[in-house]
């Protein structure tokens, strides 16, 4: 944690245009103030606890481009799962990755998962989401790889 200090006059400006700014533009721990007097002039002294934003930035995990990551075949899978989910997310004003995330769509195709029990296999779903969502999304997966499986078969025919 970062501290900065802000030291106003009493009465202090109108609007104070550095704190304001810093507050609005920075993850805010706690603000303590206190009124202080030095040389028979009275202060306002802001302390501010915030968060380092250059740690925030670069703990954050690496944009993936499932695009290059998966298949041509299985990207577009990939896009007709995240559709579904997010249809599913705009119904009950839910961000999309609280039903699937990213990384959980294309772990489901890898996987080819088509069953409940697949998809407790995947890090991070569990019994609630594979209750709420999965008959939903194992419905998908079921009619999108019969329909593959059955393409294979006609390829291999010819």
């Amino acid at each position: 944690m970062k501290y900065k200090i802000f030291t106003y006059p009493v009465p202090p400006p109108e609007s104070p245009e550095d704190l304001n700014g810093f507050l609005s533009s920075t993850r805010v721990v706690s603000v303590q103030s206190h009124f202080v007097v030095k040389k028979e002039i009275p202060y306002l002294i802001f302390i501010v606890e915030y968060l380092d934003s250059n740690k925030a930035k670069n703990q954050a995990a690496p944009k993936i481009d499932y695009r290059e990551k998966l298949s041509e075949d299985d990207f577009i899978i990939f896009s007709q799962l995240r559709d579904l989910r997010k249809s599913l997310a705009e119904k009950e004003g839910v961000p999309v990755y609280a039903i699937f995330t990213n990384a959980q769509l294309a772990k489901i195709v890898e996987k080819r998962i088509e069953n409940k029990q697949g998809l407790l296999s995947i890090q991070g779903v569990g019994e609630s989401k594979v209750k709420k969502y999965g008959n939903t999304f194992i419905a998908l997966c079921r009619e999108i790889f019969s329909g593959l499986a059955d393409t294979h078969k006609n390829e291999t025919i010819q």
